[in-house]
């Protein structure tokens, strides 16, 4: 039985209401509840006791009216539900009222009493489900029950039914004294309605926080699970780039400030030396984080597979084999042209000393006797391309004190200063014409410093690399 009581309680009620609404429909559902119980009982008295028959059906009447609104609210229906119990029920009981005392069923306390009570009854329970909080439409709900309650002596006297005249029965004193005790219970039954009310959504809020705790674990762990796993991809991806060993394998020090948006990065270098050739790239693979991170594992293995398998290769013939590779294993699978990178290659012959450029979209800086040279890159990435143009080489001849830049467009992009704005390339190279006769130890912290300054409290919109190399301590290698 309790089981069903609360299942009535909870009809029409939807986590995604509002507090105030879901309040207000319990409430009325456990009004209605009782009050279903006691037309019910009321009928059945009136029948056997009384011996009446048009009353008892009158309040049986009354009872489906209710238990039609219950029904609509078990269909999400809460308005409708309203409009029936504001609408129907006291003018219903209006004609109740009527009826029976004309056939003879009415006694003078129901003229008094009972019919008003259910109008006044009729119109709280109409207000209770759409909500102490929406005044509006609680006064607009109001309105057919007030207009009911004035129209209840008027109407009683135009059928001849003059109140005033009514003689108060002594023997009925007991139903009168019932009357009042039902209006008594009826109150505290309210209170106490509203106190059950507030301790079954008390439940239902701890149930609801319940299941939001649970998903917010779930997702934690996952959360936990997922960065662990890019954590792990971050290791092999430092492990193939060779961040621990590379100075060693080189013989020299190279500047490379790499900074990961996300902890692995779609911007990679790559360092390679055979015989008296020194290989060098810088590239920026389409998006970042672990899309980014897996396209720059590709690059580094392409790059790789090119190198051993052809010799001799120019620095726009790399970028040729290295746009192949891309456009036959990724961009024929891909929905979007846009997979592929950016890059700048450099071949450095350390015994003629001269250097091979090539660049898809990423340039070359060269700086030399405190100037500034830029080599600029073909304006086309490596994967698919509309228009494809073939990638141009530079050749330079090298000179002491010669210092090259390579690097992705990470770091010009940051916004960052007082206008919140791009670094742009024109700061940049005044940057680096600053910094370029420092040592690389004090290079990566001005670069490193410089960035934290101007981004402030700006989050990094991407993955960051700088390549750098001295020609004199190349070339002291050979």
């Amino acid at each position: 039985m309790t089981n069903i009581f609360n299942l009535i309680t909870m009809l029409g009620v939807k986590t995604d209401m509002p507090i105030y609404q879901q309040k207000s429909i319990m409430l009325y559902n456990r009004l209605a509840r009782f009050l279903v119980i006691v037309l019910l009982i009321v009928s059945l008295l009136f029948y056997f006791i009384k011996g009446y028959v048009i009353l008892p059906i009158a309040f049986l009447g009354l009872f489906l009216v209710v238990v039609f609104s219950l029904v609509l609210n078990y269909k999400g229906k809460v308005y409708q539900s309203a409009i029936v119990i504001a609408f129907i029920i006291p003018f219903l009981t209006l004609a109740i009222s009527i009826m029976t005392k004309k056939y003879g069923e009415g006694l003078s306390y129901t003229v008094m009493i009972l019919p008003r009570f259910g109008i006044l009854i009729s119109s709280l329970l109409a207000m209770s489900i759409i909500g102490i909080k929406n005044i509006t439409k609680s006064l607009v709900f109001l309105l057919p029950g007030l207009f009911a309650w004035f129209l209840f002596d008027p109407l009683h006297r135009y059928f001849g039914l003059k109140i005033e005249e009514m003689p108060f029965e002594l023997g009925n004193h007991l139903f009168l004294i019932l009357g009042l005790t039902g209006v008594f219970l009826f109150v505290a039954l309210l209170i106490l309605f509203l106190q059950q009310i507030n301790r079954q959504y008390d439940l239902l809020t701890v149930k609801q926080n319940e299941e939001i705790r649970m998903q917010r674990d779930y997702l934690e762990k996952q959360n936990r699970e997922i960065t662990e796993s890019i954590r792990y991809a971050a290791r092999i991806q430092k492990a193939i780039l060779q961040q621990d060993k590379l100075s060693e394998n080189l013989d020299f020090k190279p500047l490379i400030y790499f900074k990961p948006r996300d902890i692995v990065s779609g911007d990679f270098y790559w360092f390679k030396k055979i015989e008296n050739k020194f290989f060098v790239a810088a590239a920026d693979c389409t998006g970042h984080g672990v899309p980014g991170a897996m396209l720059s594992m590709l690059g580094v293995s392409y790059l790789n597979e090119i190198i051993l398998s052809k010799k001799n290769l120019k620095a726009s013939e790399m970028l040729e084999n290295l746009r192949i590779h891309f456009k036959e294993s990724i961009s024929k699978n891909s929905s979007s042209q846009k997979d592929g990178m950016d890059i700048a290659f450099c071949i450095i012959d350390m015994e003629k000393k001269t250097l091979e450029y090539a660049g898809a979209y990423n340039p070359l800086y060269l700086i030399r006797n405190n100037e500034l040279l830029e080599y600029k890159a073909t304006r086309n990435p490596i994967g698919a391309y509309m228009k494809e143009k073939k990638f141009e080489d530079h050749c330079i001849y090298l000179k002491e004190h010669d210092f090259i830049y390579i690097f992705s467009d990470g770091y010009v992009d940051q916004f960052g200063g007082k206008k919140q704005e791009k670094f742009k390339t024109k700061r940049f190279k005044n940057l680096l014409l600053k910094i370029h006769k420092q040592k690389i130890n004090e290079q990566h912290e001005i670069l490193e410093q410089n960035l934290e300054n101007w981004k402030n409290n700006l989050n990094q919109i991407d993955d960051i690399l700088i390549i750098g190399i001295s020609i004199d301590s190349l070339l002291h290698t050979a």
